[in-house]
């Protein structure tokens, strides 16, 4: 059983790393993400972006997938 809190704990801990990093392309110059401020305040697309970030993607792609999250 403390194993799969162990894991439940390490899979947040990841999924904070992920936002810290989307947040900071957010707020930063010069990159595809840069003023996205939108995407702050919708957790559903942050959550998968983080996802796709988690999964090795670049900021290109999770800014394709925010566009078109957005869509819907």
């Amino acid at each position: 059983m403390r194993s799969s809190y162990r894991r439940a704990d390490r899979v947040v801990k990841n999924k904070e790393k992920y936002h810290k990093q989307i947040k900071a392309s957010i707020m930063s110059d010069g990159t595809v993400l840069s003023g996205r401020v939108d995407l702050l305040y919708n957790s559903r697309i942050l959550d998968s972006m983080a996802s796709l970030a988690e999964e090795g993607f670049d900021d290109e792609i999770l800014a394709d997938c925010a566009h078109q999250m957005s869509k819907r």
